[in-house]
């Protein structure tokens, strides 16, 4: 995901969702404090979301909107691996996990290495979930810490808290020794984003 700056752009029928982004987009880059509400209420300049070449399948009009924007930074993870990045920008983002918590990224070393070359600095991303007993071998019935989670009452906020906990723990100690193999700074250290 690359992040730029410019004015926003909403056409036909997705100006709902070019506010969420451009709200979300904005928030990331610190540039907002608020999520604005109706299209109106976006102020400019924060993200062109130009969906014209996308819209019309021209690949020549969406590379002609890319390139006329400033990139400010950049968010690479597991589905990057293997590619060829660009330069990070101002501030680079790398996503810790492999798309689902306890999931690893197989490229998280190498991409730390490049983010280190961002002004900026490296951030990382955590992947999120509540999955429940279910659906996930990782659920943490049974445990007593850091919250009681009951094998009886395996469905409740406690044993959710837990999940996440679990989970932040292990994206963090994935990043500590990715970042710890190639001479970056301790992610504890650094921003993180969920």
């Amino acid at each position: 995901m690359v992040v730029r700056r410019t004015a926003v752009t909403a056409r036909a029928g997705i100006g709902r969702v070019a506010v969420a982004v451009a709200a979300a987009a904005a928030l990331l880059v610190g540039m907002a404090t608020t999520l604005p509400t109706p299209a109106a209420a976006v102020p400019a300049p924060l993200i062109e979301l130009d969906f014209t070449g996308v819209l019309d399948g021209s690949a020549a009009a969406a590379q002609a909107t890319l390139a006329s924007v400033e990139r400010l930074g950049t968010d690479i993870s597991y589905p990057q691996c293997g590619a060829t990045l660009p330069a990070p920008g101002a501030f680079a983002v790398v996503g810790v996990d492999g798309g689902r918590p306890f999931d690893a990224n197989p490229c998280l070393a190498q991409q730390i290495a490049w983010a280190r070359t961002a002004p900026g600095g490296v951030a990382y991303y955590a992947n999120t979930a509540n999955p429940g007993a279910s659906r996930s071998s990782h659920w943490p019935v049974g445990r007593r810490s850091p919250r009681v989670c009951l094998r009886a009452h395996t469905d409740t906020p406690d044993c959710a808290f837990d999940y996440g906990w679990f989970a932040a723990a292990a994206s963090l100690a994935r990043a500590r020794g990715a970042a710890a193999s190639v001479g970056a700074v301790d992610p504890a250290r650094r921003t993180w984003w969920l």
